[in-house]
């Protein structure tokens, strides 16, 4: 196999699985634009729980081991 026709099945694979692939963090409109509105919605509340459970989570970890009993 030359290595011009290895590359170009290579960019080929990459290309679809780029197409393929979840763009989970994304928060563009345009990325967002096939997805229907219970999608749209389900990420953002998670988005929203996921950063209220981070904030909960270092809340109580100060208060219990850096603040005196």
């Amino acid at each position: 196999m030359k290595p011009s026709s290895r590359k170009a099945e290579a960019d080929r694979i990459l290309h679809r699985l780029d197409e393929q692939a979840e763009k989970t963090l994304s928060t563009s409109p345009a990325a967002e634009g096939d997805a229907d509105w219970t999608e749209r919605l389900g990420r953002r509340l998670g988005r929203i729980l996921g950063v209220l459970l981070a904030l909960y989570l270092l809340w109580h970890l100060f208060v219990t081991y850096v603040l005196p009993p």
